[in-house]
């Protein structure tokens, strides 16, 4: 789980630019996604992908969509196999994807291609320093 403390919010620049990097790598191919797959726990993830029919396009879709507004909050990876940031922004998604509006919450990160370590519905509030 991700520490209170580790939370940061980075620049609005930092977050723009990371946000092209990430659709210019999209864009170019739909291969440079990865959505990681939990193998030892429920997988949250995978569990509303199923449930809301969502491929891998779908969800390389919705990330093609993020803006500096989604931006949440910027963290460490707790995961020391791999380390450094991790971002979280929220999407909001509504019909003809799922049945009534709800904010996705998204854990991304860059590492040679853009891995998705979260993508399902938000379980917290989330804020949003550039809306």
């Amino acid at each position: 789980m991700i520490s209170i403390s580790t939370k940061r919010i980075d620049p609005k620049d930092a977050i723009t630019q990371l946000l092209e990097n990430i659709h210019e790598r999209l864009r170019s191919d739909s291969d440079n996604l990865v959505i990681v797959k939990k193998t030892s726990t429920f997988d949250k993830t995978t569990a509303f992908m199923i449930k809301v029919g969502l491929s891998h396009q779908s969800v390389c879709d919705e990330l093609l969509k993020l803006d500096v507004t989604n931006y949440s909050y910027t963290a460490n990876d707790y995961d020391p196999a791999f380390g450094g940031d991790v971002y979280i922004c929220g999407q909001t998604m509504g019909p003809p994807i799922v049945a009534s509006l709800i904010i996705v919450y998204i854990k991304i990160k860059v590492r040679g291609k853009v891995v998705c370590l979260s993508f399902h519905e938000a379980e917290e509030r989330l804020n949003y320093p550039y809306l």
